[in-house]
């Protein structure tokens, strides 16, 4: 892989490779293995990308900040020979929180973020509004469609865990961290806990025809931002009395 990197920031930046066995110089960890790459100032990362699975970057130079507005995203590497087991259809989901209180004016060190006397940004972090997968809440996503055998993948850029729950399914664990379970070793769960960093693959049979919740269980991530739902060929949700799905 080659991936250049521009610096059109304010500020210097540089990206850091999750479970890929990269060179030293091409980790991305300012002050370690690299030089921050400044404003105006660019870099070209270059490595072989010999670990298939799920895998992903993000800004590792105020990572709390830059993270938090979004220099991070997946990287999926795919193995030279097929793996055992096809599926029909693939999801990625990139599960983030986000602090309407970290404002542009703040990113460029022209504001305070608000709340600061009630703790707000003490320690570094920040106190989430949104929770979000694939940068977008709630209605905004686009539904995953099946009928057949699905794989998601999960990934946490963010700084909470999330319990992600799926409605009359249960998956099955084939990947952690980008790396395959042996099926002796594949967990059935319906509830999959995911910490800050992790990745997780799960195997849905779609066996089980209607419209059904994927989301967040910790309730108040769901209710702001973290759900979706896994909608079969011609089912549809239920409309209210106004006709509003």
């Amino acid at each position: 892989m080659r991936v250049h990197l521009p610096n059109h920031l304010p500020v210097p930046t540089t990206i850091h490779w999750h479970g890929l066995d990269v060179p030293l110089a091409m980790d991305g960890v300012p002050g370690l293995s690299q030089a921050p790459v400044p404003p105006g100032g660019s870099f070209t990362y270059a490595f072989l990308a010999t670990n298939p699975g799920t895998r992903w970057y993000h800004s590792h130079v105020d990572s709390t900040l830059q993270i938090e507005l979004g220099l991070f995203g997946a990287l999926i590497v795919d193995p030279r020979q097929p793996e055992p087991e096809p599926f029909a259809r693939e999801y990625t989901y990139l599960l983030s929180e986000k602090a309407l209180d970290v404002t542009p004016e703040v990113a460029l060190s022209q504001a305070q973020v608000r709340y600061q006397e009630a703790g707000n940004g003490r320690g570094g972090a920040f106190t989430p509004d949104l929770f979000l997968m694939n940068g977008k809440a709630g209605e905004a996503m686009e539904p995953m469609a099946t009928g057949e055998r699905i794989r998601i993948r999960l990934i946490n850029a963010g700084n909470l865990v999330h319990a992600m729950h799926l409605h009359g399914h249960s998956f099955r664990i084939i990947a952690t961290d980008g790396n395959l379970v042996p099926p002796a070793a594949q967990l059935t769960k319906d509830v999959m806990l995911i910490g800050s960093g992790e990745r997780y693959d799960l195997a849905v049979e779609g066996t089980n025809p209607g419209v059904w919740l994927f989301h967040c269980h910790i309730n108040n991530h769901m209710e702001n931002g973290m759900v979706t739902v896994l909608q079969y060929a011609g089912a549809q949700p239920l409309a209210d009395d106004d006709g509003h799905a």
